[in-house]
């Protein structure tokens, strides 16, 4: 059954976006490009940015700030926050290699209900019975083996920032669980609250999968 929204409430979220998109662009379009480029790993062009996104090279207009996908596709409103925070917000900090739970973000206790919902859990449910799919669905996404759980993959969601998904299957003495870790840079790139909305991006495609490949 489809959960139902107040329209009232759907209308003042999409609002909550426009203004944020509105912000974003208009302080990304005060920077210089090119320094732009250098902090976040995105690529410049005659008047564009261009980086990867959950394994889709996005292209960002400079002129009027517009996101388009390949191919000219239409990019969701929320990725195109979510990419702009990217981009406004990236200091050029190195990935140090050393992960870290997502509580340990500056800011992120007043999130973590909504990352949990929009990552843990669906992470369990989609894998928690069958943890190989989560290696298995990922292959044709920027992505390589974690460690640490009985499946874990690495996936480059933005340039300069990966994520760590895990996931334990359940057993006799324990249910199944889940982790997704960030790099300790994290905080260079995406503020606690577009993390939590980052994880879920990268998580409900592949928990969509696994759901059609249990069939």
């Amino acid at each position: 059954m489809a959960l139902l929204v107040d329209p009232e409430e759907r209308l003042a979220r999409i609002d909550d976006y426009t203004a944020a998109f509105e912000l974003a662009a208009e302080e990304l379009r005060s920077l210089d490009p090119a320094r732009v480029a250098e902090l976040s790993g995105a690529r410049l062009g005659p008047k564009s940015l261009s980086l990867d996104f959950v394994g889709q090279r996005i292209r960002v207009g400079l002129d009027q700030v517009i996101l388009s996908g390949p191919e000219g596709a239409e990019v969701g409103l929320t990725d195109q926050v979510l990419i702009l925070h990217y981009l406004v917000k990236a200091d050029g900090r190195p990935i140090t290699g050393e992960w870290i739970a997502y509580r340990e973000i500056p800011g992120a206790q007043a999130y973590h209900p909504v990352f949990h919902k929009r990552a843990m859990a669906p992470l369990i449910a989609g894998f928690g019975k069958r943890p190989e799919l989560l290696l298995e669905l990922s292959g044709d996404l920027p992505a390589k083996p974690g460690q640490g759980a009985d499946a874990a993959v690495i996936i480059q969601a933005l340039p300069r920032v990966p994520l760590m998904l895990q996931v334990w299957s359940a057993d006799e003495d324990f249910e199944a669980e889940a982790g997704v870790l960030l790099d300790k840079s994290v905080p260079g790139y995406l503020s606690a609250e577009d993390v939590a909305w980052l994880a879920g991006r990268v998580v409900y495609p592949l928990v969509g999968r696994a759901k059609g490949a249990k069939r």
